[in-house]
This record gives structure tokens, C-alpha cells and sequence, in this order.
């Protein structure tokens, strides 16, 4: 694969990671994310339709043990190491060495709901892959088990997690519950997030006795080749031979078994056009990169240039971005906010305009911003106006200094003045908006309260 894929600012890697205090990088797209140690794959994660947060984890692994390990075949399984490394948003390009010395060099991309790897070696011999089936997350909220679903190859799981209702509030609480539900499960005031509360009222009756699922998923994971390939399995262990070089494989997922063969299959008759398709996408993005230069420091040069391509590897398909371009994070509300006021800094008009749109037509009912959204972007914890609703109109404000679109402005003034008229009602005698704040995550656990004023969010 051509190293251009990786644009004309790529972040440079030491080799191996080396010195680095997370020794890792992460590429994503959309609704996947692989993450990359010297010894190989060290954790996949997917945002199917399973539940936010940590289910989004489906392989983890470590640099000690990888997920996923790249090898030789010589008299046995000879491990192949990560040695200088480049990586774009979506994609990677490192070379491979065996015993320190140049063995080839491999590429991935991310893409859909696929990793697609394509390695070519220096000298011609086969090439090994270690899969190690321990490394299926079940460390998740709920209760997932993971199936093979056929012997042989290519390799075939699912991961099923069905959890009872009256059992998620008995030990979780109204934790990532819809708020929408909260009145039927607590009997609260349907306007009342019980997140707000400082006691969980008792759940109702129909929950306690009922047999509703909270948690209904299916994770479909396919680990596929269109080549020809050996599998020898121990102890939980799969070795995958290739003879063929270069060597192409993915791994590709699902809501169920069609949608991930599916999908594997369109990765590999694709792979070269979805290629030069996202190249051409994320090329776009250098026309109007931000600068800031670092003296002695060419490295945080280099990051600052990639931030754009890594808002747009977390964008989902309604313009939010995912809270995080690496590891688990879903869509949250002031995540969001404060990174859509950071859009027009490269011209992403477009792109903040539709963040905007979104929070116009997904507020909670009493017209507040919320905190965070589920897979189906119900809302999971409000504020009830506070930070978030100010973070919206600076947001609203600043999009119209930049693009001064009277029309747009228009259009957002009747939920502005109804966020202005909500901060109203919790100003002190100061004019200082009394609440939780928001942040961190949980604001009562680091002793938060409806009464109190914060001037500064912090870590």
C-alpha cells in the first residue's frame, strides 16, 4: 500500500513506542478504533448496539500480550516487533523487524466497521498471526458471553449480553438509564432526572416484579482473509499461516453474523478504493490546517496539525463526535460543545452548524442541553441548565461572528432565549448560575451541589 495514505502531516512514532508513557496509538474512523504496541493489536473497539461506555471494548490486550501478534514461521512461531512508526488519523504505516533487523512493513486502515491490514515481508517466507481468544472483552457493563459460531476459518464470534432491568437498578442505579425512563422506573415527575437527586427514589413495583431487559445486545466479530489460510488452535490460542505475500486480512464487525460477513467481504473487494476514497477525504482537511509553532518541539507542531483529522475520524454520521478518537467514549454533551468551538479555528463551518442543529433538536423537555446520549442519541443525564447551556449560546454567538448568517441565527434565537430564560431562574443575586457544573462525570461524588457556583472546570 502507497505511504501517501498517511497525508502530508503524519505523526512520527519513535520505534517501538519507545519512551513513550503510553506506549501505544490509536487509529479510528467513525464507529471503530484499533489500537497499535510494539508487539501488535493491543485493543479493538466498536460502537455497535451494545451499550455505551466500556462495551465498547472488544479486544484488549497489552504490549506484554497483544490481542493480535504479527510473526514468521521458523521451526515455530518467530514474533515480529513494530519498529518506526507513522500514523494519520485513520490509518498507520510502521516497518516490521525480526531480532532488531528490517523484516517488511505493514499498513492499516480503519474504516465502516472494518481494520483492514495489508504487510508485505523482505524476504519470502510465512507469515503468522497469533489471535488469542482471551482477549475478547467481557470486563462490561451487563453480562456478555462470547461464542465461536463455526470451527475453521475465518474466525467467528459473538458476544451476547442480555441483562434484566430491576437488576441493572438494583446495582447500578440510574446509571446510563434514559432519562425518558426514569418516570416509569422511579415514578418520579417525567420532567425529573433522578442523576439530580441526592437520594435514588425506590423503583416501582412493575420493575421489581418484571422481566424487561435493559440490556439486549448482540457483537458480531469476524477476523476474515480473502487468502488462503492455515489455522492450528491450542489452548485458546489461534495461529493463522499465510503463504501468500503480501498478506491481507481484516477484521470486521456486526450488529449480527450477515451484517459482519457483510461487511468483511466489502473491505476486501474495496480495500484499494475505500483506501484512496479516505486519503482523498482527509487530504482535504491539510487545505486549512492550524499552526502554532513549537521552538525545539517540531512534535506538538505535528499534533496540533492533526487535530482536525482526528475531529472528523470521531464524527458520526449527524455531525457529534465521539468523545474520544482513542479507546470507548460515545457522544456527550459538553464534549461536544467545546469542541465545535474549536471548528471554525480551520474553517469547519459546516461542521459546527451541524453540531448546533443537533442540540437544537435533541434537548431534554424542559429545554435544557444535556449531559450525555445513548447508542440512539436518547438522552442519559441532563444538567437542567447550567455550564452546557451557556457553552450553546457562546457557541451560537461565536458561529455567527464567523459566518455571519442572519438566517441560521434566526433559526437558533427561540431555543437561546429559552436557555437564557432557564439560566435565569438559577441565578444567585450575583448573576452566578448555581448547579452541578459539569464535570467531571459524576459532580456529587467530588462533592457537588445544585447550590454551588464553579468558575473554573478542572480536572
Amino acid at each position: 500500500m502507497d505511504r501517501r495514505y498517511l497525508g502530508s502531516h503524519p505523526i512520527r512514532f519513535p520505534a517501538g513506542f519507545a519512551g513513550l508513557t503510553m506506549p501505544h496509538n490509536w487509529i479510528t474512523d467513525a464507529a471503530i478504533a484499533a489500537r497499535f504496541c510494539k508487539t501488535g493489536l493491543s485493543g479493538l473497539d466498536y460502537h455497535g448496539r451494545q451499550p455505551v461506555s466500556r462495551n465498547a471494548q472488544i479486544l484488549t490486550g497489552s504490549p506484554v500480550s497483544p490481542a493480535l501478534q504479527f510473526g514468521c514461521a521458523h521451526s515455530g512461531f518467530v514474533p515480529l516487533t513494530i519498529g518506526d512508526y507513522q500514523a494519520s488519523p485513520w490509518c498507520c504505516f510502521a516497518e516490521l523487524a525480526l531480532n532488531d533487523r528490517p523484516a517488511g512493513e505493514f499498513f492499516a486502515m480503519t474504516q465502516g466497521k472494518s481494520v483492514f491490514f495489508h504487510i508485505e515481508l523482505a524476504q519470502k517466507q510465512p507469515f503468522c498471526l497469533k489471535f488469542k481468544t482471551a482477549a475478547l472483552n467481557t470486563n462490561v457493563h451487563g453480562h456478555i458471553i462470547w461464542k465461536r459460531e463455526q470451527s475453521g476459518f475465518p474466525l467467528l464470534f459473538i458476544g451476547e449480553n442480555r441483562f434484566l432491568l430491576r437488576d441493572w437498578v438494583a446495582q447500578k442505579g440510574a446509571y446510563l438509564v434514559p432519562v425518558a425512563q426514569h418516570a416509569k422506573i422511579f415514578g418520579t415527575n417525567p420532567v425529573t432526572d433522578v442523576n439530580n437527586l441526592d437520594v435514588l427514589p425506590p423503583t416501582t413495583e412493575s420493575v421489581n416484579t418484571g422481566s424487561e431487559l435493559f440490556i439486549d445486545s448482540r457483537t458480531v466479530l469476524i477476523l476474515d482473509s480473502s487468502q488462503a489460510v492455515q489455522l492450528a488452535e491450542e489452548n485458546g490460542m489461534c495461529t493463522l499461516i499465510f503463504s501468500e505475500n503480501p498478506i491481507r486480512f481484516n477484521l470486521s464487525f456486526g450488529d449480527s453474523v450477515h451484517e459482519a460477513l457483510s461487511e468483511s467481504e466489502r473491505i476486501q473487494k474495496t480495500h484499494r478504493q475505500t483506501a484512496e476514497q479516505q486519503f482523498q477525504r482527509y487530504q482535504k482537511l491539510a487545505e486549512k490546517l492550524p499552526f502554532a509553532d513549537f521552538d525545539g518541539c517540531p512534535e506538538l507542531t505535528e499534533i496540533i496539525q492533526s487535530l482536525p483529522g482526528y475531529v472528523q475520524a470521531a464524527t458520526q454520521r449527524n455531525g457529534m463526535t465521539r468523545a474520544s478518537a482513542s479507546s470507548y467514549y460515545w457522544v456527550w454533551g459538553w464534549d461536544n460543545l467545546v469542541t465545535a468551538h474549536e471548528l471554525s479555528k480551520w474553517g469547519d463551518l459546516e461542521g459546527q452548524r451541524a453540531i448546533i442543529r443537533f442540540f437544537l433538536s435533541h434537548r431534554w423537555s424542559d429545554g435544557s442541553v444535556p449531559h450525555r446520549y445513548g447508542r440512539d442519541y436518547e438522552i442519559l443525564q441532563t444538567m437542567q441548565f447550567g455550564a452546557s447551556d451557556c457553552l450553546l449560546i457562546s457557541l451560537i454567538h461565536q458561529h455567527f461572528c464567523d459566518a455571519k448568517d442572519t438566517v441560521f441565527l434566526k433559526e437558533c434565537y427561540p431555543a437561546v432565549l429559552q436557555l437564557w430564560n432557564g439560566l435565569r431562574q438559577k441565578a444567585g443575586p450575583g448573576g452566578f448560575i448555581r448547579g452541578l457544573g459539569f464535570y467531571p462525570d459524576n459532580p456529587r461524588a467530588m462533592g457537588r451541589t445544585e447550590t454551588g457556583v464553579t468558575s473554573l472546570e478542572t480536572g
